[in-house]
């Protein structure tokens, strides 16, 4: 009996002590000596679409062996914040409702399950573009690590956008074979491209291996046309890229793949010895290179690992290679690194070379971003340095941009056209504003307006062409018998200031200048019994009587020539009728023929000899086959009747011969645009179908004069209309249509267009500072835009007291009432 108690008692301490256990490990927990730590390697921290981030992670012991609960359905989950901590994607729903107990021993570590996350949200769309914090939960314990990313969502790109590859070898010291990518961005458009606030990444592919380049826009906020972007470079080596295949360059978010080959390379020949002596030889010694610049000067220092290895021996020689942005080597030079002041050097940090921003004559070097690559040992090390300060000096300044300048009167309104043009390669940009106009008046203020937005460092690829600058300056209809005075400067390299007067005389235009030189191609129009030439240049025209001409020489159709002129006296001549002005030849410069002309009249003078037989027997063949259509025809119902119209049609083409097609085709051009945007005014007409204002005046006249369209004063517009049943002169204004010029309401004209109508409303007109300042841009950025809604009518400039203000036209208050897209944004 005393037995059975005695067994009786022994079992229940078992079962307390068995009890006591879950109790004691729970105790244990809440000090526990356990960690979760992410081992995923953090080197890529960007992230693009298509791309997937693997968390690999251990749970380890650093105390004492312990007891610990988990869920063996999931063992760790994540979650994904963004930076307002807001979660925009979980798995722990993959865990299911499930505990057990392990042991994990002392100082021992323990793999979890990876964890995969494909930056896409809960309703499998990705993610926007911006940084994000993976948190790593254990199932059951409160331990948690955090990873830190970026993604990059991809955007729209601009479809017009150019990725250029320069593709340049480094000369280095060692065997290794090495290349310098460079990437540049060019836009070939014709338009402005608006990049601020845009995304730019450049990826780079190689068989598995992947290179990003970042932020590749730079500090570029207007891309104007043939301008180039450096974007940045990648150092290609043989142990990171497999040389014999290619090297692919996207730009991401659009179509745009540049592949790049490596140039067939002779594989080294040496023996395992030479290898192992080369592999000794090219451990670097050299842990980081830093640069610091001055003015005229930078410096780079290096910072030496003082730990060597028995394998390591000292490295002496170096290498500085420095290329330009547009792909010319700039420099390469070889270096030591054992000299006697640089190893009496403190803290492991030595300078090693030193490069000169000055040339010989103390001049700066040319502007621009420098690729810069220096090679250690085993190691290359290269950034880029932006070298932005520009010469003032006038003995360090060429006279390199050549400028064309035009400007006259018309309605009221001086047109003024730039023309930049270089015969050099490139033309680089010094200056954030390229040139400047001012116009003064005696009786009014001066005016000024500079052409801005443009990125020094950046350059012009123009290949023949030139870069365009235009501004409309609107005259009070007050004045008259005035002078403008006109002042145009360029400030890109070495300013210039040029000088240009006109007299107002009761709405006519007369230059100051007696004598000045015109180019162009020479097209006729006959009006009654006057015939008129007129001479068209791509941003002018100007006509001449040939009733007046006082010589023997006169215009031909398409020749093209460069003439002294002076102005006719105002109503001399019947051409006056078409409101374009009337120019004198004073003196002939030089003309030339078309091309088609020249090639036919070659041809004729290179047939010395005529082959009779061969005349005879094409003539007789000719004459059969005409004899046989005409038989053909004459008994074919079906065809005599088209045929006949047909040569009826080409008969009343004769003695039409002086209308150009060209002429037809740019007022076909005007009526149809008119037709479908009636009310269209001057300005717009022009920015719309890319006339110049001699071109346009001058059609605008002819179709006037034919009775096709009228025009009606509205305030500084002039509004023109085709002349129909429905459109007509006599018209209440208040009926007759308006375009509808219609921008993206959440565009940055948009937004520009709303407050300027919420201001309106309050009675105040903006600046283009103020405007800036409530839209948070850059003034370059909103002139920009301004610029381009003045041009389409949408908004108009006064000036009050001394600063410029901006209010809405008709147009742009009929748009924000009735475009649906605007009231849905402002709701």
């Amino acid at each position: 009996m005393a037995e059975a108690q005695r067994f009786a008692i022994a079992l229940l301490a078992g079962l307390m002590l068995l009890s006591s256990l879950p109790h004691t490990t729970a105790e244990s927990n809440s000090e526990s000596s356990l960690s979760l730590e992410i081992t995923t390697d953090e080197s890529l921290s960007v992230f693009i679409e298509g791309q997937s981030i693997e968390i690999d992670s251990l749970l380890i012991n650093y105390g004492n062996a312990e007891v610990y609960q988990e869920n063996p359905s999931c063992g760790v989950y994540i979650t994904v914040e963004n930076e307002e901590n807001q979660i925009v994607y979980s798995n722990f729903g993959e865990c299911r409702n499930q505990i057990r107990d392990s042991i994990i021993y002392s100082n021992e570590a323990l793999e979890q399950p990876r964890q995969i996350w494909d930056f896409k949200n809960h309703d499998n769309e990705y993610v926007e573009s911006g940084k994000y914090y993976i948190k790593l939960h254990h199932s059951i314990l409160e331990l948690n690590d955090t990873i830190n990313l970026e993604f990059i969502k991809m955007s729209t790109i601009n479809q017009d956008l150019k990725l250029e590859v320069k593709l340049n070898k480094i000369s280095t010291i060692s065997q290794n074979e090495a290349y310098a990518a460079q990437i540049l961005l060019n836009n070939p458009s014709q338009s402005i491209l608006d990049l601020d606030n845009e995304k730019c990444l450049i990826v780079i592919n190689n068989a598995d291996y992947v290179q990003m380049i970042e932020s590749c826009y730079g500090n570029t906020e207007l891309f104007h046309p043939n301008e180039n972007i450096y974007a940045g470079h990648v150092i290609i080596l043989e142990n990171k890229y497999d040389f014999s295949l290619p090297i692919t360059f996207q730009l991401y978010g659009s179509e745009e793949i540049v592949s790049v080959a490596i140039p067939e390379h002779e594989q080294s020949q040496n023996d395992e010895s030479q290898d192992e002596d080369q592999s000794m030889q090219q451990v670097s010694p050299v842990i980081k290179i830093d640069h610091y610049a001055n003015e005229d000067s930078v410096s780079f220092f290096a910072t030496f690992d003082q730990t060597n290895t028995e394998n390591q021996i000292e490295v002496c020689d170096a290498s500085v290679t420095i290329f330009h942005d547009f792909g010319a080597e700039y420099l390469s030079n070889q270096i030591s690194l054992c000299n006697e002041e640089q190893l009496q050097s403190e803290n492991n940090v030595k300078e090693i070379f030193q490069w000169s921003l000055k040339n010989d004559q103390q001049c700066f070097i040319e502007m621009g971003t420098y690729n810069i690559i220096i090679e250690i040992g085993n190691k290359f090390f290269s950034f880029d340095y932006q070298h932005l300060y520009k010469n003032t000096e006038v003995a360090c300044l060429e006279k390199n941009i050549e400028v064309d300048f035009q400007s006259s009167l018309i309605d009221y309104t001086v047109f003024s056209d730039f023309e930049l043009s270089t015969n050099q390669e490139v033309m680089r940009i010094d200056t954030n504003c390229l040139a400047g106009l001012k116009i003064e008046i005696l009786s009014l203020n001066s005016f000024v307006n500079e052409f801005c937005g443009f990125t020094p460092g950046n350059f012009f690829t123009l290949n023949g062409g030139n870069i365009e600058f235009s501004n409309q300056f609107e005259l009070s209809e007050t004045i008259e018998n005035d002078v403008i005075n006109i002042q145009y400067s360029t400030f890109n390299g070495l300013t210039m200031n040029e000088y240009f007067s006109i007299k107002v005389n009761n709405n006519d235009v007369h230059s100051t200048n007696d004598n000045f030189q015109i180019d162009g191609i020479w097209k006729n129009i006959e009006y009654g019994q006057n015939e008129c030439w007129i001479i068209n240049s791509p941003n002018n025209a100007h006509i001449i009587d040939s009733n007046l001409l006082t010589s023997q020489w006169s215009p031909k159709e398409d020749w093209t020539g460069s003439y002294l002129v002076s102005k006719a006296e105002t109503g001399v001549g019947n051409c006056g009728i078409f409101g374009i002005q009337l120019v004198v030849i004073d003196e002939i410069y030089f003309e030339s023929e078309p091309e088609s002309s020249i090639v036919t009249e070659l041809e004729i003078e290179t047939s010395d000899e005529i082959d009779v037989v061969a005349i005879t027997v094409t003539g007789t063949a000719t004459a059969s086959i005409i004899l046989t259509l005409v038989l053909l025809i004459s008994n074919t119902e079906s065809l005599r009747i088209p045929v006949t119209s047909l040569g009826l049609w080409m008969f009343a083409l004769v003695g039409k011969t002086h209308e150009t097609s060209d002429g037809r085709f740019q007022r076909g051009r005007l009526i149809g645009y008119l037709t479908a945007n009636p009310g269209c005014h001057f300005r717009a007409l022009m920015a719309a179908l890319n006339m110049s204002n001699g071109q346009i005046t001058h059609h605008l006249r002819l179709l006037e004069n034919q009775e096709l369209i009228w025009r009606i004063n509205d305030g500084r517009f002039v509004r023109y209309y085709p002349l129909n049943n429905s459109l007509y002169p006599g018209m209440n204004p208040d009926e007759l249509p308006i375009p509808p010029l219609s921008p993206d309401p959440n565009s940055l004209q948009g937004k520009i267009l709303t407050l300027l109508d919420d201001e309106h409303q309050l009675g105040e007109f903006p600046t283009q500072s103020e405007l800036a300042k409530k839209l948070e841009k850059s003034q370059q950025l909103i002139s920009h835009h301004l610029r381009t809604l003045q041009k389409f009518g949408l908004v108009e400039k006064r000036k009050m007291g001394i600063k410029n203000r901006y209010k809405l036209t008709k147009e742009a208050l009929f748009l924000l009432e009735t475009d649906m897209e605007f009231t849905k944004a402002r709701d």
